[in-house]
């Protein structure tokens, strides 16, 4: 019975293996920007975010900005089209990254203290999107669109009449809480698929820690938070629909190639409980400090 188990959960992993493990060919077509931030900082923004997704084994760009620069390309309610059909038959990648920033919203007030000193308070709001096209289709795989505002940045949107650039800090700050969740999304352009393999470490009933079937390929680090779900249907207006339910919270604590070790956080019983019912315990990445409380499906 034991090799029959492991020979079922050897298979279980090569399956994953496969879904997993595909290195994505991508190209980077030119990005759009907004107003509010210099073309500047726009650029080095987007050349950080080109260099971080290099870093993810995963991906592979093999077509940049530049190849693209001739080309007459339009996305039209979530389609892309190409003028030059040559090109888009000699492209060689399966997928077309484009880079949207938006508009960057920024506000500013005063407030005055007992001792009747003034001190200004600013902030920014900064938006980028992540656009995944199939190149086969034209069609809009996936989007992804990322807001932060000074807050997200160092949380400090008081600064004293007169200190340099007050507004230009506020901006800063925001562009470092849009790259703390660009980071994570990159991850995501494409679904990742990440599920619980299996329980690693019980006690008393109680899930201590579990594998799953991503790692440093697919991006992953240490002390990154993965919250765990299972899909139920439901019948809303005589409607089938699925809701996410939710079953734990990990932390990866040991992260290989392919696989990690994850500490169950809380939802120790909840994922014993899920198994042993046949859920399939999916796995999705969120920001710790954004969801203390709740999922935020």
């Amino acid at each position: 019975m034991k090799k029959i188990i492991s020979i079922i959960l050897l298979s279980f992993l090569y399956t994953f293996s496969i879904a997993q493990n595909e290195v994505i060919k991508l190209g980077i077509l030119p990005s759009t920007y907004g107003d509010g931030m210099p073309l500047a900082e726009f650029a080095e923004f987007e050349k950080n975010v080109i260099k971080r997704l290099n870093k993810i084994e995963r991906y592979k760009i093999v077509r940049d900005q530049a190849s693209f620069e001739d080309v007459n390309i339009k996305a039209e309610n979530g389609i892309l089209k190409i003028d030059k059909k040559l090109l888009a038959e000699k492209i060689a990648v399966k997928y077309l990254l484009q880079i949207v920033f938006g508009d960057t919203d920024w506000s500013s007030n005063t407030t005055t203290s007992p001792n009747e000193s003034i001190a200004y308070g600013h902030s920014a709001t900064v938006w980028m999107t992540l656009n995944i096209y199939d190149v086969a289709t034209g069609v809009l795989e996936n989007s992804i669109t990322l807001t932060a505002d000074t807050a997200d940045g160092l949380r400090q949107k008081r600064g004293i009449r007169g200190s340099p650039n007050p507004y230009k800090n506020a901006v800063s700050n925001a562009q470092k809480g849009l790259w703390a969740k660009t980071t994570r999304a990159l991850k995501s352009l494409l679904p990742l698929n990440l599920e619980i393999i299996e329980v690693v470490k019980e006690e008393k009933g109680k899930a201590q820690a579990v594998l799953i079937n991503g790692g440093n390929f697919h991006g992953l680090q240490p002390k990154e938070s993965i919250y765990v779900y299972y899909e139920k249907e439901y019948i809303v207006r005589g409607n089938p629909t699925m809701r996410f339910v939710e079953v734990a919270k990990l932390s990866l604590e040991k992260v290989n190639t392919n696989t990690s070790i994850a500490k169950v956080r809380n939802g120790q019983k909840a994922i014993i409980q899920a198994l042993e019912d046949g859920k399939k315990l999916k796995c999705i990445l969120k920001d710790r400090n954004q969801y203390k409380k709740g999922y935020g499906f």
